[in-house]
């Protein structure tokens, strides 16, 4: 090759070279703009799916029949991370807008002007303040960040976007409430009105989806009714109410049972009530037990000292730690633990014939038991431990044909039937005082354990599969040595062993410290290894080239 030959053959190779990336730009940005307009070619790569819609979501957008349009008001100069919220928001609305094949219009308003604030707060959306931290200052910025929904003339807002968490749930439980048809939900309790309504209030808040209506088993129950709840049951029900409630479930009712042995949850007191609802139970295998549980693994209390109110380990109040299989389970769905306030334990026999009977929470293996027939309920007392220490059963689901429990035992219905057994009614419980104000996100994350178990019985799975989305960053799992010294802490806590706890709180310290190292390396492997991995694989790319270029050129 001449040496005139060579530089032209060089710059001809730029040239493709350079009209090669060139190409492949363009048809990249080409393909990313179609899949961003037509809602394709999108994958959601994280474990819960946080950034695509679930298909319950899917679903009902699909099976609009009329336009849906939905406003999102997100103010412009928003600090962090409200800010980044909005692009979150921009993203969810388009992946409604896709699924719905044309029936939602989704846009994100700034409000700037006069007319688009007052639009804004007459669609239901509030101005809030924000503060923004700014080296050693501290300003407020007042803006919006809302949602409204309009269908068929009636709207829905979301007033408040406080953070991601839960925001596809609360967009969708809107849709459904504005386009779908709400299923009829049985709702019964012995307690009177205004214990009713304090209560279990914030219950009846949460399930806007349903029509909830107060049953009466002392007459038949109708059968279009998507499940009865039964809660608060504090005195024996009546022959005619186990008649109906059972003739209900035999014929393939659904049915959820919160407590009914123990009269407990609030005041310092708490005593055995004969209900009879196991009458009802026990020939379905599972029945309610007259105790309550105390676990070493539990919430905490506050408990008035002469120092003033102090956190005290309050084992009335068990955290249940669910496992891989019982979050199989669409009630469990989501949920990594939850609390079961003043639970009683819960009786496993055989299941009827073609019935499954499913344990889905268990106390720890450091709870015992107390029996009545009367409890003291002081948090600040000491509490020593009962008889044999051990995991108890507290939660159940029954499905499948069940039989009748009232003297007809040979009587089966084909229908399949549901039943879920708390030990705990209280676990349904969130007063709310005349006047005072919970956000909506707070209570249904409150209940999220009440509000699965009312979606399993009335077969909306779907609810489930939404609710139990969680739109938080994953997190590494714990490792087994952290959560083994704490549990040693709790446990030399619980017998004043000072030397233990001491030796326990080391050991932790040593794990989480090694855990945390661990969580540094996670993060700069992911920030810098990989970018470094794509760059050494271009110089790789490059040298190459090069050596096959000097050996054709050679």
């Amino acid at each position: 090759m001449s040496s005139q030959e060579k530089p032209r053959g060089r710059a001809r190779s730029r040239r493709e070279s350079s009209l090669f990336v060139i190409a492949t730009a363009g048809i990249l940005v080409l393909l990313n703009v179609l899949a961003a307009s037509f809602g394709l070619g999108r994958f959601d790569c994280t474990r819960a799916g946080i950034f695509s819609l679930s298909e319950g979501s899917k679903e009902l957008a699909r099976n609009l029949e009329d336009r849906m349009e939905i406003v999102a008001y997100f103010s412009a100069n928003l600090p962090p991370p409200h800010n980044a919220t909005e692009r979150y928001v921009r993203d969810l609305l388009a992946e409604y807008e896709a699924a719905s094949r044309g029936n939602i219009r989704a846009r994100v308003v700034s409000p700037e002007t006069d007319a688009e604030r007052r639009k804004a707060e007459a669609d239901g959306v509030r101005l809030v303040a924000q503060r923004i931290f700014d080296n050693d200052s501290v300003s407020v910025v007042e803006g919006y960040r809302g949602i409204v929904l309009e269908y068929l003339g009636e709207k829905r807002a979301i007033p408040i976007v406080e953070d991601t968490t839960g925001l596809e749930y609360r967009i969708t439980m809107a849709m459904k409430e504005l386009a779908g048809k709400k299923s009829k939900l049985g709702f019964f309790t012995t307690l009177d009105d205004h214990a009713s309504r304090e209560l279990f209030g914030a219950l009846e808040r949460s399930l806007r989806t349903y029509e909830v209506i107060r049953v009466n088993p002392e007459e038949p129950l109708d059968p279009a009714l998507s499940a009865v709840i039964l809660v608060g049951v504090e005195r024996a029900l009546t022959d005619a109410e186990l008649d109906n409630l059972d003739q209900y479930v035999t014929n393939g009712g659904s049915l959820g049972v919160f407590g009914g042995t123990i009269s407990a949850g609030f005041g310092f007191q708490g005593e055995v009530v004969g209900s009879r609802i196991n009458e009802l139970l026990a020939p379905w295998g599972v029945t309610i037990e007259e105790d309550l549980v105390a676990d070493a693994q539990c919430e905490y209390a506050a408990v008035q000292t002469p120092l003033g109110p102090m956190p005290k380990r309050y084992p009335l109040r068990p955290v249940l730690a669910f496992d891989a299989s019982e979050r199989e389970h669409p009630v469990i769905s989501g949920l990594m633990n939850a609390a079961l306030p003043f639970t009683s334990s819960l009786g496993i026999g055989k299941a009827p014939e073609g019935a499954e009977i499913t344990v889905l929470g268990r106390s720890s293996e450091r709870s015992y038991v107390m029996t009545g027939p009367r409890f003291d309920l002081d948090p600040g007392q000491t509490f020593y431990v009962q008889g044999e220490m051990k995991r108890r059963p507290v939660l159940a689901a029954i499905e499948g044909p069940l039989p009748s429990s009232r003297g007809e035992g040979e009587r089966a219905s084909s229908a399949s039937s549901r039943v879920f057994v708390s030990g705990s009614s209280a676990v349904a419980m969130l007063p709310l005082p005349e006047g005072r104000q919970i956000d909506e996100q707070v209570i249904a994350q409150h209940l999220a354990l009440v509000l699965n178990a009312i979606d399993w019985l009335a077969n909306e799975r779907d609810l489930v599969a939404i609710r139990a989305k969680d739109v938080d960053e994953p997190h590494l799992d714990v490792p087994a040595d952290v959560l083994r010294a704490q549990e040693d802490i709790d446990a030399a806590a619980a017998e004043n062993d000072q030397a233990a706890a001491i030796a326990a709180a080391e050991r932790g310290r040593a794990a989480l410290e090694a855990w945390d190292a661990m969580k540094v390396a996670y993060r700069f492997g992911f920030a810098i290894g990989l970018p470094a991995l794509i760059g050494l694989f271009g110089i790789h790319r490059w040298r190459r080239r090069r050596a096959m270029k000097a050996s054709y050129e050679g």
